[in-house]
């Protein structure tokens, strides 16, 4: 009998849990998102430089700042869609939170303050949730595919688990028909003819290859972010456009971007 209580307030204690993530992601909602229509609302709203780098540049530093230059390339392209879009740079989660969402616990030996994932961007229109991780690196020489390889490989792993706790945010916030949940890994600094020319590459499958985007698809992100939204595009009735606003909010709350917090 006394299990059954526990498990009670366990549940009871998840559901206070998002609702003050609801809660919190709806105040700077609020407070922060008055954008016009068709203008994006970023967090940040210029590029965080990573925190290695606030107090001393140095050439220690020239792998992150390769880094936080391909960020920037990406930040500046969100920012320039023409879209109601909320942009989450940094977005990490911790263990706690993905938890709250899953329909198990995870198994692990962390603790709830520990981060449990986390990418580059998220970005969420009235239409879809959109995951981006960013590999900053000049592949060049030998071993190029081989590092190439590994980066993504790494990357997929990363956005898998991002990519699950949003559509775990979706199930628990829609009723009927829910919003596509897209991933990808970006090469700013790398064309994408350089990487067709790899056999690591070649390999890939064709939904592996679909997932890439390259330098040229930035500079041409308008046109990129067009295409591959149009699957999801469409009328919305009252209640669909109600459940996206609460998945927006929810992921805000999460967001720990110090200028918000």
């Amino acid at each position: 009998m006394s299990n059954v209580g526990v498990a009670d307030n366990a549940i009871s204690s998840s559901h206070d849990l998002r609702k003050e993530i609801e809660r919190k992601g709806e105040e700077i909602w609020k407070t922060y998102c008055h954008n016009p229509p068709g203008y994006p609302t970023l967090f940040p709203p210029v590029p965080q430089l990573p925190t290695q780098l606030r107090d001393k540049l140095s050439g220690d530093n020239e792998d992150k700042m390769l880094r936080y230059r391909g960020e920037s390339v990406v930040h500046a392209a969100l920012a320039n869609l023409p879209e109601n879009l909320v942009v989450l740079q940094g977005f990490e989660f911790t263990h706690q939170e993905f938890g709250l969402y899953m329909s198990q616990s995870p198994d692990s030996n962390k603790s709830d303050k520990d981060i449990e994932g986390g990418c580059d961007f998220v970005a969420i229109s009235d239409n879809h949730v959109v995951i981006f991780d960013v590999r900053s690196l000049d592949l060049e020489g030998e071993g190029a595919g081989d590092l190439f390889l590994k980066n993504f490989k790494e990357s997929i792993q990363l956005r898998a688990k991002v990519s699950k706790l949003a559509l775990r945010i979706i199930i628990k916030t829609f009723r009927f028909k829910m919003p596509a949940v897209r991933q990808f890994t970006v090469f700013p600094h790398v064309c994408r003819s350089v990487c067709e020319k790899m056999p690591q590459f070649t390999a890939l499958s064709d939904t592996e290859k679909s997932s890439l985007l390259f330098s040229n698809d930035l500079e041409n992100f308008s046109t990129w972010w067009s295409n591959q939204s149009k699957a999801d595009k469409g009328k919305k009735d009252k209640e669909f456009h109600s459940a996206i606003q609460r998945v927006k909010q929810t992921l805000i709350g999460i967001c720990r971007w110090t200028g918000i917090m």
